[in-house]
């Protein structure tokens, strides 16, 4: 696969033919077709990003674009939303979005009586009792409700990224992400949010943040209504209900919803270099919610507090799952015994009890593990090393449990 490193993505346009016998031209990386060469090379431009804002940065393919979109920064702008502040170039825009604070969904699915902010989702939900799918891939023939849908799909089949990253080898379609990718590693955060002074490495994650402060959750979950402020999240968040979990892994088949939690996690089974470093300690992680969770170690801070015991966690994810502790609650079940757990991670770690598979293995003696923990802990059998020792006595211990266990002969000693 060709590499490029300019600015400009190389971009060559197909000519095809359709069943019916009419050429079309298509976009190399993105598959769109279009019948004249004229709207092709706008169509490019949205790929190369011509026109740029020089408020925000924000990439535009057409000069048109970028004249609409500059008008949400001038104050003198007559269509903002008076719960927000929000700006608007269209008045229709502008009556969907103010729904969103107020609950209205005036389009309702006579079927199901699920409401809806706008039309066009009415017609695409419809599809789902009807069975229709409208737009076909021409590779695979996989259907599809909403063009959007077949629009992210095909770019499976295409497998073009050309924009690699030096750092960890993370490979985009275009520039201008390739450009927001570098930032992770950097660290560099040039948007920042007017409210709380939190600093983003794209416009697109402050416009996400911003929605926190207003409390805007515009995409809505169709099986338990839970609202997302970004649609991406909404997807991923649909797949724990369907459980798909379609990146797995080939070391040890642990699925996952998203591929990038894959490639952070395939990286626990090689040598890699870890691309995320703590600037304090130098450990390096696979992924940037690792570093975040380290850099906590270091300060102490635990922000998220459980409002039933008083625990303190230092991210907002361990403190959901503490929560079911409390109520009870074991979303996750074993389709072999039934039983429930927590967390997904713990289901994955017990279903290996029925399967037998030890996925972990010691480098040293080759002897397999089910979980990481437990390599973890049997590695220091070779090592010798017993970080955890008894204030009394002195004697060290591998894990921290066989120190509790001990610290009772103690007790015992002292009621005696």
């Amino acid at each position: 696969m060709e590499i490029h490193t300019s600015e400009e993505p190389c971009m060559i346009s197909v000519k095809m033919r359709t069943c019916t016998g009419k050429k079309v031209l298509s976009c190399d990386l993105c598959g769109k077709t279009f019948s004249h060469k004229g709207n092709l090379t706008n169509h490019k431009k949205t790929h190369s990003g011509s026109f740029a804002c020089s408020t925000c940065g924000l990439e535009c393919g057409h000069k048109t674009s970028l004249t609409v979109h500059m008008k949400t920064h001038t104050d003198g702008s007559p269509l903002a939303c008076d719960l927000c502040g929000k700006c608007f170039t269209r008045k229709e825009t502008l009556i969907v979005h103010i729904r969103s604070h107020t609950g209205s969904k005036p389009f309702s699915c006579g079927t199901c009586g699920i409401g809806f902010i706008r039309r066009p989702a009415l017609t695409a939900h419809m599809r789902t009792h009807t069975g229709e799918r409208p737009y076909s891939c021409e590779v695979c023939g996989k259907g599809f409700f909403i063009k959007c849908g077949l629009k992210h799909h095909l770019k499976i089949h295409m497998e073009k990224k050309p924009f690699l990253c030096g750092v960890c080898g993370k490979s985009f379609t275009q520039n201008w992400k390739l450009r927001e990718h570098k930032r992770t590693h950097t660290g560099e955060r040039p948007y920042s949010c007017e409210v709380c002074g939190r600093g983003f490495s794209s416009s697109n994650a402050l416009n996400g943040h911003l929605k926190t402060h207003t409390g805007e959750k515009p995409f809505w979950c169709k099986v338990c209504e839970k609202g997302f402020v970004r649609k991406g999240v909404l997807k991923d968040h649909l797949k724990t209900h369907t459980g798909e979990r379609p990146f797995l892994c080939r070391v040890c088949g642990k699925g996952f919803i998203r591929k990038t939690r894959l490639t952070e996690h395939e990286r626990t089974h090689t040598d890699e270099k870890l691309p995320y470093t703590c600037m304090i300690c130098r450990k390096g992680f696979s992924s940037t919610t690792g570093l975040k969770y380290h850099l906590t170690t270091h300060t102490g801070q635990k922000p998220f507090c459980c409002e039933v015991c008083g625990q303190e966690f230092a991210l907002k994810k361990y403190l959901t799952d503490h929560k079911r502790n409390h109520t009870s609650e074991k979303p996750f079940l074993c389709g072999v015994c039934g039983k429930g757990f927590i967390r997904r991670t713990r289901l994955n770690e017990h279903e290996r009890t029925h399967t037998g598979e030890k996925p972990y293995l010691c480098k040293v003696c080759g002897r397999g593990f089910a979980i990481s923990s437990g390599l973890k802990y049997h590695l220091r059998t070779h090592t010798g090393e017993r970080p955890f020792r008894c204030e009394v006595c002195g004697k060290r211990f591998i894990r921290k449990s066989a120190l509790n266990v001990h610290k009772k002969i103690h007790s015992e000693e002292k009621s005696v």
